[in-house]
This record gives C-alpha cells, sequence and structure tokens, in this order.
C-alpha cells in the first residue's frame, strides 16, 4: 500500500477512536429498512475497525438510513474501505460513502456532529479520490468536495 494511503488510514483510525461513538442500528438493519422490511434484532459492532468489508459489500445502502450515531459510528469503516479499494469505479461501497457526505444534510444533523478533526479526515479522503490519479472515483468525489466540505470552491481568494 502506497504510503499516502497508509497515512490516510493513520488519520481515519486517530480521528475517530473505537470509543468515540456506539452504534444503534447495524448496517444489516438499515439494509433491511433501504428495503421496506422491519429490521431484525442484530448484534452491532463495538469496533468499526473489525467490520469485515464483506459486510460493507452486503449492506452497504443500509449507510442511509441509519440513525445519526450508528452513521457517525460506520463511517470511519467506509471512508478506510475508499481509500484501500479506491482503484475500483465500480465500488457500490464507496457510492453510498460519498451519497451520504452529500448535501443536504438530515435532520436531525449528521455532518454536524464531526469534530474538527474528524471533518478535516473527511475532507482529506475526499481529496485523496478526487485527485489521485489511480482512484475511480474523481468526478464522484470532487462534486462531493465543492457541494459541501469545502469553502468557496470557486473562490481563489479565500
Amino acid at each position: 500500500m502506497r504510503s499516502k494511503q497508509t497515512r490516510l488510514l493513520d488519520s481515519i483510525s486517530d480521528a475517530f477512536p473505537v470509543c468515540a461513538t456506539h452504534a444503534t442500528l447495524s448496517l444489516r438493519q438499515g439494509d433491511e429498512i433501504d428495503s421496506y422490511n422491519t429490521p431484525p434484532p442484530d448484534i452491532v459492532p463495538a469496533d468499526w475497525r473489525n467490520i469485515p468489508d464483506g459486510d460493507l459489500e452486503a449492506y452497504h445502502w443500509g449507510f442511509t438510513h441509519l440513525d445519526t450515531d450508528s452513521w457517525r459510528f460506520y463511517l470511519p469503516a467506509f471512508l478506510a474501505y475508499s481509500i484501500r479499494h479506491m482503484s475500483c469505479g465500480e465500488s457500490l461501497v464507496i457510492h453510498a460513502c460519498l451519497g451520504n457526505l452529500r448535501p443536504p444534510d438530515r435532520i436531525p444533523a449528521r455532518f454536524n456532529t464531526l469534530n474538527d478533526q474528524q471533518r478535516r479526515t473527511v475532507v482529506g479522503v475526499l481529496e485523496f479520490l478526487a485527485f489521485d490519479c489511480e482512484s475511480g472515483f474523481a468526478a464522484a468525489a470532487c462534486q462531493v468536495l465543492e457541494e459541501y466540505w469545502i469553502k468557496n470552491p470557486f473562490n481563489s481568494d479565500t
């Protein structure tokens, strides 16, 4: 893995410590909600770093339907997956990640629950996806950055 990717993965781990938040809904439950089903009881992981890629791949649409705390819990797993698989332009996990970082924000707000370090980490991941030559998500990541995550993207004075 390239050093930039390793640094970004480390920054995700630093910005989203395991004890910082806890999920009340699992991705699988969110996916059931997406399918208009009643979500069954499920075990929510205690550590976002232990979520298997297979779970993200199987239940990626569930990310959209999570409550604020659960969304914040799963966000670093989606960001880390995006860094590790950024050259796979068809990845629905990365599409779900980017889609959940686009405005408008939810009510209650999700984006405003992130602290400054977490916000900088999100921007760092988005910039990496937008500008790395191996990224299969450059256009989509640029759009997400411009829509919300950077101030005055077309004004060079700020």
